[in-house]
This record gives structure tokens, sequence and C-alpha cells, in this order.
């Protein structure tokens, strides 16, 4: 009887170290798998922000270009307007250069005209 009574309290106390086991394993199962739900969010995370951190360098990156495109298109603008200002001033250079040319030839003709009438009022007058 003795015996059986200290089997059966060896065998009480053998199960009831089994059920703490089974506790402590089923608590660090579930500490491990909120660990592992913790861990798996946290990646989503890194990657959503990885995602929106290319998607903002994407568009940071066209935006750039796109503003080189049009200073670009702008500088050739400006350098074929000031083309066409350097001709059209050329233009009007050489428009006014004939005007003077045609001026100065006019007021040749006329000192011409004018010692021409003189020399002959002198001959007419020696005569």
């Amino acid at each position: 009887r003795m015996l059986q009574s200290g089997l059966d309290g060896r065998v009480g106390r053998a199960e009831a170290r089994v059920r703490e086991l089974e506790a402590q394993r089923e608590a660090l199962q579930s500490h491990h798998a909120l660990q592992v739900a913790g861990l798996e969010a946290t990646l989503k995370s890194v990657r959503a922000e990885a995602a929106r951190s290319e998607e903002d360098l994407t568009l940071a990156y066209g935006d750039a270009m796109r503003s080189l495109v049009e200073q670009l298109e702008a500088a050739q603008r400006q350098a074929a307007e000031g083309r066409a200002a350097e001709q059209r001033e050329e233009k009007v250079g050489r428009v006014e250069g004939a005007k003077e040319a045609a001026r100065e030839a006019e007021e040749a003709k006329r000192w011409k005209g004018l010692y021409l009438s003189h020399v002959r009022t002198v001959a007419e007058a020696k005569a």
C-alpha cells in the first residue's frame, strides 16, 4: 500500500510536471507566433515603405528629367530668338547702310550739280 501510495504520488507529480511543461510549450508557441506575426508585419511595412520610396524616387527622377528638357527647350528657343534678332539687326543695318549710301550719293550729285553750275556761271561771266 505504501509502495502504491508512493508510486501514485510520483505519477501525480510527473503528470503535473508534464502539464506544466505543456503549458510552457503552448506559451512559448504562442509567444513565437506573436513574434513571427510581428516580424511579418514589420517586413510588410518595410517593403511598402521601400515601394513608396522607389515610387517617390521614380517620380523625382521624372520631374528632374522633365525640368531639364524644359530648360533645354527654353535655351533652344532663346538661342533661336537671339539668332533671329541678330538677323533682323543685320538686315536693318544693311537697309540703313544702303539708305545712307543713297543719301550720300544724292548729296554728291547735288554738290556736283552746284559745282557744274558754278563752273558754267564763271565760264559765262568770262565769255
